[in-house]
């Protein structure tokens, strides 16, 4: 530290404190303006003879941005302050890009249009030093002045340096920092209009895939369809469902960019779970002809509290990239509960990923495998799974070398309940829902669609009025306040968005008359924002639909709000054989096989389940519908072709 001089305007300590408290401010989140006016007030307090003002370079020249020790009318006379040659100290300093000391302002030419306001500020000397960026274009001046006029010496001169030396980092530090923001703003921005634009996307195409998916759903129950229609219908279904999920799956990427993607966990009955989940991916493997091999290590807990949605979405897509990428062999799936955890292993004898390719296949629209693999999908599954994974405190590993296969291991911390309830007890059997009762009066229960697009009310007026519920339609929320004044159901299902007077503005009317305000309304649309199923909860709705429709979905949100008890399919008892050593005729053998080879389960279950219903039914018919109901077609394949072929 140099000597101390106790003339100068201020000693080296308190100077060496003032810069690095000030560089420290300046990382803080106050404005710039604020950090300035704390300096400039400091500075003020260690000497009462001298003030410090900063000027800030705009459009119209330099302006004051601190140093409050100078009266109002001084300040207004100098904004703006031009800037030049000869213009007092700091339009001077600006314009030279330099240093300007005036030890005497009213004998100095750079004072000259100035000298007449002396009196009114009060200060003889001003030192004013250009604040400059690294390509030297101007940003402000700092500038001390002094009651009497002052020469500086060498330590002041030092000093004043160093000074404008901390205002500069702070504008250096400030400035980056507002960059930064505006970046951070425009990315914001960027996704905000990127999420949006997706949302938009997807309510146009979740609205056609709606009438798609739900004419499929209620002709895939029609008595009157032909196996042969069955099967293009359930192809329909399935090209209908996957694109559905390229659509999820995008609209996840954005969440997840967005850090906006929420779980919802609920009570999740596992076994039903998991066997609908090996279900359906036994009969894909089994359509390659590849094996699929499905272990629980017990005990697993009855149910668990999770995001099912989210969590079948993990599953899937661990699944279905190792069915998709297995030419040969076997997937394994192997799930367990342990330490609170629950462990999901999917394991696969596909071609395997080099240990190099580990980190890569989880970020977005990265793809591994041959050319026709790459085509297959959009290469957001495990990007997605990761982070909904990391989302639920959970983990995801890969374990895997070229050639030796790849084998995923999901950790996720869970809730169990091990003891089954008895309402689950008598849920386990899945049946049919054919009808329901009315349990507070005989007549059928009343309910609205309300909906501006007719395939949309169709689909839901089919499948209510398959179940025997009264049904009336309206095109418009003008239209459902008219009608549930003279026809009053027992629930609306109400379109969100409707021209001229959309769902949730309808909803807020209603309640406005008496006889309406207590009618239950379930909001139906194709919307994915979290926000538009918040202020239908927030309007009084009782329940949120998602377009395309699901029949279970639609159901499970009408038991909750009506007052019904569902009439299911009876469980029938398979009559006794009268004829056990006998097996199909070649004709009967035949007609299964056809519907075996084309890949339609659903009508294999059906030919076999009515075959079951006669007197003389072959023994081998019931072998054959329990290797159905497990989606085991190649091996009925295996049963039946060696007989045919004799």
């Amino acid at each position: 530290m140099k000597e101390e001089n106790t003339d100068n305007f201020i000693d080296w300590k308190h100077l060496i404190a003032v810069q690095n408290e000030f560089i420290k401010h300046s990382f803080s989140d106050a404005p710039l303006e604020d950090v300035l006016s704390k300096l400039t007030d400091h500075l003020d307090e260690l000497n009462k003879d001298h003030a410090v003002s900063i000027l800030i370079m705009t459009d119209d020249g330099l302006v004051p941005i601190a140093g409050t020790r100078f009266p109002e009318v001084w300040r207004e006379f100098i904004t703006p302050l031009p800037i030049g040659n000869n213009i007092g100290s700091c339009g001077t300093a600006g314009y030279l890009k330099k240093p300007v000391i005036v030890e005497n302002v009213l004998d100095d030419i750079r004072w000259a249009d100035f000298r007449e306001y002396q009196p009114v500020h009060g200060y003889m000397a001003c030192w004013s030093q250009p604040i400059l960026d690294n390509d030297d274009n101007l940003l402000a001046t700092f500038a001390i002045y002094f009651r009497d006029p002052r020469r500086p010496s060498d330590d002041e001169l030092d000093m004043f340096e160093m000074l404008a030396n901390t205002v500069s980092i702070i504008f250096e530090r400030k400035n980056n920092e507002a960059i930064l923001n505006q970046a951070k703003d425009a990315a914001d921005a960027a996704n905000r209009a990127k999420s949006a634009f997706l949302a938009n996307m997807s309510h146009e195409l979740r609205t056609p895939l709606n009438a798609i998916l739900g004419f499929a759903q209620t002709m895939q129950r029609s008595p009157n369809v032909t196996q042969e229609h069955q099967r293009q219908i359930q192809t329909i279904y399935k090209g209908g469902q996957y694109l559905l999920t390229l659509i999820s799956d995008i609209l996840d990427l954005a969440k997840v960019e967005a850090g906006r993607i929420e779980l919802f966990p609920e009570p999740l009955g596992l076994e039903t779970f998991l066997r609908e989940t090996v279900d359906m991916f036994r009969f894909r493997a089994d359509e390659k002809g590849i094996a699929f091999n499905y272990q629980a290590n017990a005990p697993l807990p009855h149910s668990i509290h999770i995001d099912p949605k989210r969590l079948r979405q993990v599953i899937i897509n661990l699944l279905g990239n190792a069915v998709k990428f297995t030419d040969q062999g076997q997937v394994d799936l192997s799930v367990a509960y342990q330490n609170d955890q629950l462990l999901i292993t999917v394991k696969d004898t596909g071609p395997g990923i080099e240990p190099e390719q580990h980190e890569e296949i989880f970020k977005p629209f990265s793809q591994t495998g041959n050319k026709l693999q790459k085509l297959q999908g959009t290469g957001l599954g495990l990007s997605i799974s990761r982070k909904i994974v990391e989302l639920m405190d959970g983990s995801i590993a890969l374990d895997s070398n070229l050639g030796e296969g790849a084998c995923f291991q999901v950790s996720i911390p869970v809730k169990a309940d091990f003891e089954l309830s008895p309402k689950e007890q008598n849920t386990l059997e899945q049946r049919d829902i054919i009808g329901y009762r009315n349990l507070q009066a005989e007549a059928p229960l009343r309910i609205m669609i309300v909906d501006d697009i007719a395939d949309n009310r169709e689909v839901l007026r089919l499948m209510l009025e398959e179940l025997s519920f009264e049904t009336r339609e309206a095109d418009s929320g003008e239209a459902c306040l008219q009608l549930v004044q003279s026809w009053q159901p027992d629930l609306v299902l109400m379109d969100l968005r409707m021209p001229r007077q959309g769902g949730l503005e309808t909803v807020q009317k209603q309640h406005i008359f008496e006889k309406m305000e207590n009618i239950p309304v379930i909001m139906v649309s194709a919307s994915v924002y979290v926000e538009d199923k918040e202020n239908a909860s927030a309007a009084g709705c009782v329940g949120f639909l998602l377009k395309p429709i699901n029949r279970e979905t639609l159901l499970k949100s009408l038991q909750k709000n009506l007052p019904l008890e569902w009439e299911y399919t009876e469980l029938v008892e398979s009559p006794k054989l009268n004829n056990p050593n006998k097996s199909l005729s070649d004709t009967q053998k035949a007609a299964l096989l056809r519907i075996v080879r084309s890949g339609d389960i659903r009508s294999a279950m059906d030919y076999l389940e009515q075959m079951i219903q006669t007197p003389d039914c072959p023994e081998q018919a019931h072998e054959l519908l329990k290797f159905a109901k497990k989606f085991q077609l190649k091996e009925i394949r295996r049963r039946l072709e060696p007989c045919l072929s004799e």
